[in-house]
């Protein structure tokens, strides 16, 4: 039993290491698990890279769209003095162009509440995958830094 558990030792430490015991010579030459341990934290560090990109352009869709927002609620400003100032007396037309300036201004506003909402979605979706990715690429890194370890001791023997 015990001559069972040293045969099968360097191939479970492969394993641990990320590599399988048919992939560790090839691997071992090029670098092993320093090798693996590297690819993983640039793996994690560009999940959340991709992350941040992603919340960068999203907040500029919505800053864009603010923006726009404050144009249109400027323009519909802008019409309304100049509907006042053109007859001032004109209440009936005074009324209707406020009215119809809340109106687009409501659907301005729940077409706004729609898109963050589904921003807000997508973000989350997002970040879950980045984290993720992030948390399984860290996963790989600690399994080969153990792997470096192993490998350090047994350099030295």
């Amino acid at each position: 039993m015990a001559t069972t558990r040293k045969k099968d030792a360097p191939a479970t430490r492969q394993r641990r290491n990320g590599h399988t015991a048919s992939s560790s010579k090839s691997s071992s030459a090029s670098g092993g698990s320093a090798e693996v341990f590297f690819e993983a934290l640039a793996e994690s560090a560009e999940a959340l890279f991709t992350a941040g990109r992603a919340s960068n352009a999203r907040a500029h869709r919505l800053s864009q769209a603010a923006i726009s927002d404050i144009q249109l609620a400027q323009r519909d400003a802008i019409h309304i003095a100049r509907t006042w100032a053109e007859s001032p007396l004109d209440l009936l037309g005074w009324y209707t162009a406020i009215v119809e300036t809340a109106v687009g201004a409501q659907s301005r506003v729940a077409e706004r509440a729609r898109n963050l909402w589904e921003e807000l979605a997508q973000a989350r979706e997002e970040t879950q995958q980045a984290f993720q990715r992030s948390a399984q690429a860290n996963w790989r890194a600690g399994r080969a830094a153990f792997g470096l370890v192993g490998e350090a001791f047994t350099a030295r023997r």
